[in-house]
């Protein structure tokens, strides 16, 4: 059901008030067996020159306010604004309904968007090794914290000179470390806790390093 506001009440303002009041348009929405009432105003502003085009232009303002009638209260409100090119009426029109449908379309609340699941990573992400360089994986479980402190740990051990996070994968965290040593000995490091209250478990894997740690520095 629709009702036109009668010629006497009051305009439509951007941010003012509607030809009709939300009681006034529960009632309507009642009496046609509506669950949501919409009360929507249109203001067509004066015509102006438009710049470049040897014709006058009209500036339309919709503005459409959703009511839900048995819950009492707003769902939403929206604005849009449209010009016309030229001051025919029919011109006019067409420029009206653009401007009712984009102020709809901002009312309406949005559909929500479900991204899809991702596939797993399956192939083999263990970064390639470096002459001087032994690669150590940690499992991707381990907290960044105790990252932190085994490359602590690794930098104050005898023969690194140095020791960096290389990659980050959905295996776990590689840290690089530089040096002389053998895989063996930086195993033998890795092995002794980098902090109290902490496991850690070591296997070499080629020339990989696995290590696996419970517990918090």
């Amino acid at each position: 059901m629709i009702k036109r506001a009668p010629a006497s009440g009051p305009a439509a303002r951007p941010d003012g008030e509607l030809p009709l009041e939300d009681d006034t348009a529960e009632a309507l929405a009642a009496e046609a067996k509506a669950d949501l009432a919409a009360v929507a105003a249109i203001t067509v502003g004066p015509p102006v020159p438009l710049r470049g085009i040897a014709a006058n232009g009209m500036l339309i303002t919709a503005r459409v306010r959703l009511i839900d009638r048995k819950a009492h209260k707003v769902l939403g409100q929206g604005t849009a604004v449209s010009a016309s090119r030229g001051t025919d009426p029919g011109v006019v029109g067409y420029a009206i309904d653009r401007a009712l449908v984009a102020a709809t379309a901002d009312v309406l609340p949005q559909p929500a968007q479900s991204l899809a699941q991702p596939p797993a990573f399956t192939g083999d992400d263990t970064p390639p090794g470096e002459p001087g360089i032994v690669l150590i994986r940690l499992a991707r479980a381990t907290p960044w914290t105790l990252v932190q402190a085994e490359l602590k740990h690794l930098l104050g051990a005898r023969g690194v000179s140095r020791a960096t996070l290389r990659h980050v994968s959905p295996s776990g965290w590689v840290i690089g470390v530089a040096t002389g040593e053998s895989i063996d000995r930086i195993a033998s490091i890795v092995k002794k806790p980098p902090a109290t209250d902490t496991m850690v478990t070591v296997k070499i894997v080629g020339d990989l390093i696995e290590a696996a740690m419970a517990g918090a520095p």
